[in-house]
């Protein structure tokens, strides 16, 4: 499992799980992307932008990332119905 920080503005909490630590969309999309054709296929995301778990939505959907397992936690207020829609592959926590 990978662990990835996504925010723009916070640093990396202090006790640091994170095994990177990105500031756009375009950024995490790109090593997700990567980590998965390695072959890591459950990634946990702590992040404040939904656009995010969109577009993974759709990697999903599409067959081209059908083995992907998210564990998500948004550390902002961000409510979306998109984990509950999703529940069998990504999870929040």
């Amino acid at each position: 499992m990978k662990f990835i920080y996504v925010d723009d503005l916070r640093p990396t909490p202090a006790g640091n799980i994170y095994d990177e630590h990105f500031k756009t969309v375009n950024d995490t999309l790109k090593y997700v992307r990567a980590a998965y054709k390695a072959g890591t296929t459950t990634f946990f995301l702590d992040l404040n932008n939904i656009e995010i778990l969109n577009e993974l939505e759709t990697l999903h959907d599409s067959g081209k990332m059908r083995h992907l397992k998210l564990k998500v936690h948004f550390h902002s207020d961000i409510h979306s119905t998109i984990i509950k829609r999703n529940h069998k592959w990504m999870e929040e926590v």
